[in-house]
Parts: structure tokens; sequence; C-alpha cells
């Protein structure tokens, strides 16, 4: 959705990475979703999709990991979420507050040092574009002192 102005903010990211001595930044920045790994953005809808990407800094596999959004100011609504490497874990629903945390949990992916994956996918509702133009949508971090 070209037309749409969303300033895309990357942060760090701890991750929890198997066979390593325990988490590392690597990191993360959202792509708009391209298919293959959950749904896609439909303007008819009014939703907007993307794909939270991860540039591994080490090759490991990847067991877990939990992941905050930060999406305040405009109308901006959670609307679902879903894995692409693992299975889906426990969310955290503060979207009025304009916070979600996803994560996935049970499974085994190996990722290469440097080299980007999809790791999650995302999509919120908008009642309208103009609401939404300009706004941040952060990815990673923490929220409420959490990871």
């Amino acid at each position: 959705m070209k037309f749409i102005k969303i300033i895309l903010i990357s942060l760090l990211l701890s991750i929890q990475l198997t066979h390593l001595t325990g988490q590392t930044n690597s990191p993360l920045y959202l792509v708009e979703a391209a298919g293959g790994c959950g749904a896609i953005s439909n303007c008819t809808l009014n939703k907007v999709c993307f794909d939270v990407m991860i540039i591994p800094d080490t090759t490991a596999i990847i067991s877990s990991y939990n992941i905050w959004m930060q999406y305040t100011g405009g109308d901006l609504n959670y609307q679902s979420d879903i894995s692409c490497l693992t299975s889906n874990g426990t969310d955290n629903n503060f979207n009025s507050q304009g916070y979600y945390r996803f994560s996935g949990v049970t499974g085994t992916t190996v990722v290469s040092e440097n080299v980007a994956i999809r790791l999650h996918n995302i999509c919120f509702t908008y009642t309208s574009l103009e609401n939404i133009k300009d706004r941040l949508i952060l990815v990673g971090g923490t929220v409420f002192g959490s990871i």
C-alpha cells in the first residue's frame, strides 16, 4: 500500500536462540505483507498487514520469541497475527493502549547469520487512511518492563 505513509522504525529484539548461551539482539523491521505467511493488506476492507522480518546476528536454531508492537495514534486496531516459523504462542492484547505482544513457541527453525527471514505476520484495521497517515508503528523492544 504505497499510498499509506506509515513510518516503520526498526528496533532491537531480544530473541532466544538455542545453541547460544542466552539471548541475542538481532535487528527487526517491517515490510508490507507479501503473502506466503499470513494475510495481506486489503484497502477495500480497511486492513493493513505487515511481515516482521529479522536479520539474525548468528547462525542458530530459533525455538521461541516474544515481540511487542506499538501503534499509538490514529485508529489502528489489532486484527490478527500468525507465526511464520513456529506455533503461535500466548499474546498480550493491550490494543486500547496501542500495544500488542505476540509470540512463537514450540518450533525449531535454523536461521543463518545476516540472512533476513520472515518471522511473523500481523494485521491491523483502520477506519480512515487520513487517521493513520504518518503514524508510527514500532516493532521490538520492551513494554511495561517485559520483553
